[in-house]
């Protein structure tokens, strides 16, 4: 009957060691948005301007966005090109999002005349 404790103890630690998280495994980037540049922060109207956010992490999502909802996006990803029809001051977002559902967002003003 020891010998069979002794025997299911020692199975229970080597099960406990198996199972712990090796966390030099771990290369989760963190999530970090550095910059968001438009090239030309003043365009004309109908002209395009492009829009380049910089950032690192794990498996990046980029959604872009116009306060007012004007304009069209062109493109995916860390640079699209925007353009408008009229002439305003609008403020572009971008919100960056990593595997792990954390966000980080940022804004540029552009003027089109």
């Amino acid at each position: 009957m020891k010998k069979l404790l002794k025997i299911t103890f020692i199975g229970l630690i080597v099960l406990i060691f198996a199972c712990k998280k090796d966390k030099s495994a771990d290369t989760t980037t963190p999530l970090t948005f550095t910059s968001l540049v438009a090239k030309d922060s003043v365009f004309t109207v109908n002209a395009t301007t492009e829009l380049t956010a910089t950032a690192t992490g794990d498996r990046l999502k980029y959604t872009w966005s116009c306060e007012d909802g004007w304009g069209t996006f062109y493109g995916s990803g860390n640079k699209v090109s925007w353009t408008v029809c009229h002439a305003s001051i609008f403020k572009i977002r971008c919100i960056v999002s990593d595997e792990n559902k954390k966000s980080l967002s940022k804004e540029v003003y552009v003027r089109s005349q």
